[in-house]
Order: structure tokens, then C-alpha cells, then sequence
């Protein structure tokens, strides 16, 4: 005979034990203030983009595209780390401002509970003009 309560208590059970394999994986936290070269907070978009890979707890990340806001210089993202990836995997980021691309960067990105800054994840960076920034 069919009882609702086993059903429900028997899906419940299910359902926990199904939870841990679709949870999200580990991400870590770039956060930085942006300046212009005159001194005043940076104001556009950053752009992040990723080749597909597999984060280093087996979820499969699929190839993609983020645009994050900057206002008032003040940057903050969220990325599945890409240092303990299956293939190692680096991000490019393009800073945007006016319709235009100032820079586009490169970003390899660590596992980390504390947020990092831009210059600690940062690779490579080139103006839009093709000249890389000095050392």
C-alpha cells in the first residue's frame, strides 16, 4: 500500500543525500579598488572570460563570459579557481570604459577564503594601444 509520509520521508532522504554532488564549487573572491591614471576611481565594466575545464572538486565548468560593474573604482568577482583546474586554466579580463577597452589582462586564479587583490592574481596585462604596462 502506498503512504504518503514513507514517500515524502524516502524523497527527503533522496534529496540530502543528492545535495553535496550538485553543490557549487569552491569559488574565490577578487576584490580591488581601481584607479584611473589621474587618480580618480575607474568606472566601466570588467569582462572575465574562460576556455571549459573541470575546478579542482570534479565540476565540470563549461566555456563562458561574465561583465562585472565597477562604480566608483570598487571591483568584486566571484571565480572557481583556476590554479587546481583540469586543464590549468587562466582568465582574460577586458576593462571597459566608454564602449571601449582600455586593457585586457590575464588572471590566474588560486583557491582562497580571504579576497585577493587584482595584483595578486594578475599574469599579464596590455593597454588597448599594444603596449604591455612595465614590470
Amino acid at each position: 500500500m502506498w503512504k504518503p509520509a514513507r514517500w515524502a520521508a524516502g524523497a527527503a532522504i533522496l534529496l540530502f543525500a543528492v545535495a553535496p554532488a550538485s553543490a557549487a564549487p569552491p569559488l574565490t573572491m577578487i576584490q580591488d579598488t581601481l584607479y584611473r591614471a589621474d587618480g580618480t576611481p575607474f568606472v566601466g565594466s570588467a569582462v572575465v572570460s574562460w576556455e571549459s575545464f573541470i575546478a579542482a572538486d570534479g565540476t565540470s565548468i563549461p566555456q563562458g563570459s561574465l561583465s562585472v560593474g565597477i562604480v566608483g573604482g570598487l571591483m568584486r568577482v566571484r571565480l572557481v579557481p583556476g590554479t587546481t583546474a583540469a586543464p590549468y586554466t587562466l582568465y582574460t579580463v577586458k576593462f571597459i570604459t566608454g564602449g571601449s577597452t582600455l586593457a585586457t589582462e590575464v588572471w590566474a586564479v588560486p583557491p582562497g577564503s580571504s579576497p585577493l587583490e587584482v595584483r595578486q592574481v594578475r599574469v599579464s596585462s596590455q593597454s588597448g594601444g599594444g603596449t604591455p604596462p612595465p614590470p
